[in-house]
């Protein structure tokens, strides 16, 4: 890498980066390395998804018994008073948020008998919305007794209380779940959404 030797340019080069600096870039571009470049000559810098990890492609959900121990999702039946929920990393970058649901089984005296979650798949997009919609769809997917579902989204709840033909207009958002809710052989168990209020520490 050329270094102007001017005074006047190493007066402004030393205000700028410190000696460490340089030595790094030198050392980075004697490698070869293409990023090295990019970075040290161009100032192009890497788009921060480019290392982020990419939601999952398929579903890949995990489930735990009451004592905490790791179950089959296949073998959770669901019943009684089920809570659902979603949540959602905002990034700065358009690119990087990062969707996730969890659906839990709550004993009449707070405890918990069965719980899972997991990432929102690729597919759908990474948003709060999207994660509630997906953590309602799991709660009912698994239902093998009558239960209430409890969720805070009030966009789902709406939803959940709409007719079948108001859950799969075709303006309707996230309509393609719903539809798969709806065609559900489990989702005659559910007797009733209730709304709770959100963001709540217990």
């Amino acid at each position: 890498m050329y270094q102007c030797e001017a005074p006047e340019v190493e007066q402004a080069r030393a205000q700028a980066v410190d000696d460490d600096f340089v030595r790094e870039a030198l050392s980075s571009l004697h490698s070869g390395a293409a990023e090295a470049e990019a970075l040290y000559l161009r100032a192009i810098l890497p788009h921060p998804a480019e290392n982020a990890p990419r939601p999952a492609p398929q579903f890949c959900w995990k489930a735990w018994n009451g004592q905490g121990e790791p179950i089959r999702v296949s073998d959770v039946s669901l019943s009684g008073h089920v809570f659902y929920d979603g949540s959602c990393t905002r990034p700065v970058c358009a690119e990087l948020p990062r969707a996730s649901a969890a659906v839990a089984e709550v004993g009449l005296n707070g405890e918990i008998s069965t719980w899972l979650s997991g990432p929102i798949w690729d597919r759908l997009p990474q948003t709060p919305q999207a994660a509630e919609h997906v953590g309602r769809a799991m709660a009912m997917r698994l239902l093998r007794g009558d239960a209430l579902l409890y969720g805070d989204c009030l966009g789902v709840h709406r939803a959940a209380l709409a007719t079948p033909k108001q859950q799969c207009r075709p303006m309707a958002t996230y309509a393609g779940i719903l539809r798969d809710v709806l065609a559900y052989e489990s989702a005659h168990f559910a007797k009733g959404h209730c709304k709770v209020k959100t963001h709540q520490s217990l």
